[in-house]
């Protein structure tokens, strides 16, 4: 029974540690006081943890006031932060354009970047090469911080199966060869991967960072080559069985429609995904179409109207489904005026089942077309903070929790 109680002090211990860092980095600075109220532990737990993570350089004190003791009277507390460069991932974000990599702090985000440009001619024979050497660069950069890698993580095109870490199939990308990412990046560098759909990890991004922080319930969609979206509902990522769960883009709207792709008829991605709006409105980019549609020329707001019905339809099959409060458009989704997400946001609260009684805000991506790079190392700070990776940082004290 002791070795037991051993145990599970220990790992008390080490997942309030991992929540005090959590609130740190999500939060910003904070003083031993609000950190002991907010997470709901003794000023002893808090005091023992700090001096812990002090101890081995993972925070340190700050000059900065808090808010509500600036102007008053008597000692002012000590304000703590999560010390730059300590805990960092590598992300790379694979798209059908481009491949880019991240390397990010845990609290300040993207440090370095940078990205090649995808020859779609080439590229099933070159891309592990130039996976390889987009995170060896970052591995580089700075030879002193690469034991503070905690992970790497992949956000990409496609399905993907993210319990074994397999890119399983993008037809017109990739091919249909499945790929143990996990395992070969691993084997490569000796650092735990984490592999995530581009959709999922970029709603984990939010969840931490962006829109998503102040809400359990979120859906993202992503309009890009196809149209993709990921859902948080009851603040957990809704993965399914394989990891394919939601995938929005192939849910029919009509059912007498064109046949896709996939075999169904009438799919969302038919009138919302990138490539069928720059066909039918007969432009280059995503950019002039929305300059045509602005200047009212008839064949782009034609394109854009029917692109506002069409997704208006699926989102408020969806909120009826997922009972969100918050839509987040990312990818170049994230690139839509106001003035469109206006009038979607309108038609699914005039149409959701629960209209009376809710308003759902639809808003653009907090880091627009880049929201894949921010969830691919997302996913590893996430699994970090549920003590889902591996952490040597902890110093296992005979303090108790």
């Amino acid at each position: 029974m002791e070795k037991k109680k051993g145990k599970n002090l220990r790992y008390l211990r080490e997942n309030n540690t991992r929540e005090v860092l959590k609130h740190l980095a999500l939060n910003g600075d904070s003083s031993r006081i609000r950190l002991s109220k907010e997470l709901g532990l003794s000023k002893m737990t808090i005091t023992n943890i700090v001096n812990d993570l002090q101890k081995s350089g993972y925070i340190c004190e700050t000059n900065e006031l808090s808010r509500e003791n600036i102007g008053s009277t008597g000692p002012k507390p000590i304000m703590l932060s999560v010390k730059q460069n300590k805990l960092m991932a590598i992300g790379v974000y694979v798209s059908r354009e481009k491949l880019i990599c991240s390397l990010s702090d845990i609290a300040n985000g993207e440090l370095y970047v940078d990205q090649l440009k995808v020859n779609l001619d080439t590229i099933q024979e070159t891309f592990l090469d130039n996976v390889y050497m987009l995170i060896h660069k970052m591995l580089e950069r700075d030879e002193s911080i690469k034991e503070n890698i905690i992970g790497i993580g992949i956000a990409t095109v496609g399905l993907v199966d993210i319990y074994n870490g397999v890119m399983v199939r993008s037809t017109d990308f990739l091919g249909d060869k499945q790929i143990p990412i996990r395992e070969i990046l691993e084997e490569r560098f000796g650092i735990p991967v984490y592999v995530s759909n581009d959709m999922q990890a970029a709603i984990v991004g939010e969840q931490l960072y962006g829109y998503g922080r102040n809400s359990d319930n979120c859906l993202y969609i992503g309009v890009t080559h196809g149209l993709g979206s990921a859902v948080i509902s009851e603040g957990k990522l809704i993965t399914g069985k394989r990891g394919f769960a939601l995938e929005a883009g192939h849910m029919s709207i009509d059912y007498n429609g064109e046949q896709c792709d996939c075999g169904n008829r009438g799919c969302l991605e038919l009138y919302g995904s990138l490539p069928v709006l720059l066909r039918k409105s007969q432009t280059q980019s995503l950019d002039e179409l929305l300059e045509n549609y602005e200047q009212g020329q008839e064949l782009a707001v034609k394109v854009i109207d029917e692109f506002i019905r069409a997704v208006s339809t699926a989102l408020t099959s969806l909120t009826n489904i997922f009972d969100v409060e918050i839509i987040i458009f990312g990818h170049e989704g994230s690139l839509l005026t106001r003035d469109i997400l206006n009038q979607i946001q309108e038609n699914v609260n005039q149409h959701t089942f629960m209209h009376n009684e809710k308003t759902v805000r639809i808003v653009s991506s907090t880091f627009g077309t880049l929201a894949g790079l921010r969830g691919a190392t997302s996913i590893v700070f996430k699994k970090f903070f549920k003590g889902e990776v591996p952490w040597d940082g902890i110093i296992r004290s005979n303090h108790e929790s």
